[in-house]
């Protein structure tokens, strides 16, 4: 019986070809940023693998990527900040993208040796993931993410970033697939089962003695402490939209990007944006001051508790160009009446740009000192595609020296890019803060994931996220503190975080495991074109003609 299932897991069967894409749809689903289930990132791209390599490549395709985008389009309602043709026109791009490593593993898997295919799968797959990593996307989804609550798995991502963990996952696809093929060869089956196991069990090994280490090392580290603040800014919404349309909005807490309230509050939002002068505003003023008195008030709470930094959420008050000074001065007097540092997270409106069809707001962290001045103004650096109209900052990480540390402030979706957050390994940093503004469907995910960049450059973080997971780490991704934004009502988050930078290699060496990929696929195909071409050369006897000619004695 066994025998004859795994006999037909390796045929163009239509049943085994529907329990391989059914097991494909339901992993890709608990693989979802809602969801996040680890394992079943090994199930689903063995089960594509397989898939892919039983059936003619053109169906492959096709079905593959009609599952890919149902699965992708209803696991990622409320995930993605937009839905509809837009959502489906980004899954359909993404996933045609994602077949590529299928594609050439497909091609060439065939025409190389166990040893040598079995790697074409993982490097073309991580390869691929670092060429989206650079587009809008970037990093979030990444298979690697679905490892982040395996924190002694994690620990990898201090010598190759992120792309270690991936390939770890995309290679258990390719031996798994390469021991169905050769499952009569018991000597094949047992040395790629050691191999496989014996690497996982070394990485597991790294991570629990970098872990006992980073113990030992942080057990007389300095500490700061830091405190975030968020608030609920639902009252200045429903202000904005009653002066809008002459209807009071509710808005549930639970809230995403593409929520029917969200919707309707940014057209209003719009509107008024564009006439925010008119005295039929006022209301909307009113709401916006007592909403700015309240986030002082809970920052009161903060500095009162000794915290000696206190960092904002993302956005956490928005004003135009004409009112921002009168908000900057009460920020100012504010940290040198309880002599704080205070990460003061806003942005500022500009409607002639909005008109002008350009990007519109400055999304920025004020940094300011005990003193009461401005230290530095960082602008974030990567909006999100199609719904965030910041302007980008210069591409820069800033360091703010104190006493206490060295602070690098960024800005929610800036920490997806391993590349631009690389600068804290090497600048000085001590501490990334995040202030993030997040959303219901990507509470933990987005703020989980985050910690990542932590590891990779030896550095703690703490993190503020409205309408998301606010959390401190130490630089070995160990969570200090958290606060659930849905379910704490004080949203004031305190915590002693780590003053102690962390050398990790993957600061000092980067992306070398995409690097070392691309230079494995290119070899490869190199191989095997200059093999084929040879084999046509000699079936018409041209190989034997140049031989002839060129190497024979005369």
């Amino acid at each position: 019986m066994t025998k004859r299932i795994l006999n037909s897991l390796t045929t163009d069967n239509i049943k085994v070809s529907f329990f391989l894409l059914l097991a494909l749809f339901i992993s890709l689903i608990m693989i979802s940023p809602k969801w996040n289930i680890g394992i079943f990132s090994f199930l689903a791209y063995s089960v594509n693998l397989r898939y892919f390599r039983n059936v003619k490549i053109w169906k492959a395709i096709l079905l593959t990527l009609y599952v890919y985008s149902s699965a992708t389009f209803i696991a990622n309602q409320g995930v993605m900040p937009f839905s509809g043709p837009l959502m489906l026109t980004f899954i359909l791009i993404n996933g045609t993208i994602q077949l590529i490593p299928f594609i050439l593993d497909k091609i060439m898997y065939k025409r190389l040796p166990g040893g040598l295919s079995v790697f074409i799968f993982p490097a073309a797959a991580i390869v691929v993931d670092s060429f989206i990593a650079h587009g809008p996307k970037g990093t979030f989804g990444n298979i690697a993410y679905t490892m982040v609550d395996f924190n002694i798995l994690m620990q990898l991502v201090s010598v190759t970033g992120i792309w270690g963990v991936a390939f770890l996952i995309y290679l258990f696809a390719s031996v798994v697939n390469q021991i169905l093929e050769n499952r009569t060869d018991i000597a094949f089956v047992i040395r790629y089962s050691v191999i496989y196991v014996s690497l996982f069990s070394l990485v597991i090994l790294f991570g629990f003695f970098r872990l006992q280490s980073g113990k030992s090392s942080l057990a007389n580290a300095e500490t700061v402490k830091l405190a975030s603040v968020t608030s609920e800014n639902v009252q200045w919404f429903i202000a904005v939209n009653k002066a809008v349309t002459g209807e009071t909005m509710v808005f549930p807490k639970k809230l995403d990007q593409t929520s029917p309230e969200i919707i309707a509050f940014q057209s209003s939002f719009n509107e008024f944006i564009l006439d925010h002068n008119n005295p039929r505003y006022d209301s909307v003023y009113v709401a916006l001051d007592n909403f700015c008195n309240e986030i002082f008030e809970f920052s009161q709470k903060a500095a009162d508790a000794g915290a000696k930094g206190i960092l904002l959420s993302e956005s956490e008050i928005i004003t135009f160009e004409d009112r921002e000074k009168h908000i900057i001065e009460k920020t100012k007097a504010f940290a040198k009446k309880n002599e704080v540092y205070y990460f003061f997270a806003m942005t500022t409106i500009f409607p002639e740009r909005m008109v002008a069809k350009m990007a519109y707001s400055g999304n920025k962290i004020i940094s300011i000192s005990p003193s009461g001045e401005i230290m530095d103004i960082y602008y974030k650096n990567v909006p999100v595609v199609e719904v965030d109209p910041s302007i980008p900052g210069d591409g820069k990480i800033d360091i703010i020296e104190t006493p206490f540390g060295n602070f690098s402030p960024v800005i929610c979706y800036d920490a997806d890019f391993p590349d631009l957050m690389k600068q804290t390994g090497n600048n000085g940093t001590d501490i990334i803060l995040v202030a993030t503004g997040d959303w219901y469907s990507i509470t933990p995910y987005h703020s989980k994931i985050g910690v990542i960049r932590s590891i990779e450059n030896g550095v703690s973080m703490f993190k503020t996220a409205s309408y998301g997971l606010s959390l401190a780490a130490d630089p070995y991704g160990n969570i200090l503190a958290e606060d659930d934004f849905f379910t704490d009502e004080n949203h004031i988050m305190i915590a002693d975080v780590p003053v102690q930078r962390v050398k990790t290699m993957y600061s000092a060496v980067g992306d070398i495991l995409i690097l070392l990929s691309q230079i494995y696929l290119l070899v490869l195909i190199v191989y095997l074109l200059s093999s084929s071409m040879i084999k046509k050369m000699r079936k018409y006897k041209i190989y034997d003609f140049i031989r002839n000619k060129l190497f024979s004695a005369k």
